[in-house]
């Protein structure tokens, strides 16, 4: 199947999942929600029509990115995410999911770091799970992984990441 999810979008996406699992954790590497001057800044509207996706593309094709950008993603855009397994012992054959948004969300992509925002003003590292928690309004959460098999469906392998919010 022919990739269709951008460089960036990718990385956005691989982001809020992992965020989503560190959540989960008490752990934190460094502290504080960041203030930060975007003036000049190229801001990407996932929501918006081709020609700003176009920019996405030239970046995918340019194989780095050489200024941050903002992708910008409105509440109830849905995003196409493809998991993967691959595994010594198991792999994934297909695992294509949609990823809607309840409220919008900022990313920062940077050639050395990835950043989220609720408001495009205030932002924290996917290494700050404190700062993440604070801005996105998280108390916590569970991973769960369930196995369940019918007779008329087979097995079945369930994972998922419920965060509560505060």
């Amino acid at each position: 199947m022919k990739n269709t999810i951008f460089f960036p979008a990718m990385m956005m996406a691989w982001g809020l999942v992992l965020a989503g699992a560190v959540l989960l954790s008490s752990c934190s590497r460094h502290s504080g929600i960041e203030t930060r001057s975007l003036d000049g800044v190229t801001v990407i509207d996932l929501a918006a029509p081709g020609n700003q996706l176009a920019q996405l593309e030239k970046i995918k094709q340019q194989g780095e990115l050489e200024e941050p950008l903002i992708l910008k993603i409105p509440a109830g855009h849905r995003l196409p995410v493809h998991l993967s397994l691959d595994a010594p012992f198991a792999e994934t054959v297909s695992s294509d999911n949609i990823l809607v948004f309840k409220q919008d969300v900022f990313v920062l992509v940077s050639s050395t770091s990835i950043a989220f925002s609720p408001d495009s003003q205030r932002w924290a590292t996917m290494e700050d799970m404190d700062a993440l928690q604070e801005l996105f309004g998280v108390s916590g959460g569970q991973a769960t992984i369930e196995m369940s098999a019918r007779q008329e469906q087979g097995a079945l392998l369930k994972a998922g990441i419920i965060l509560r919010q505060n």
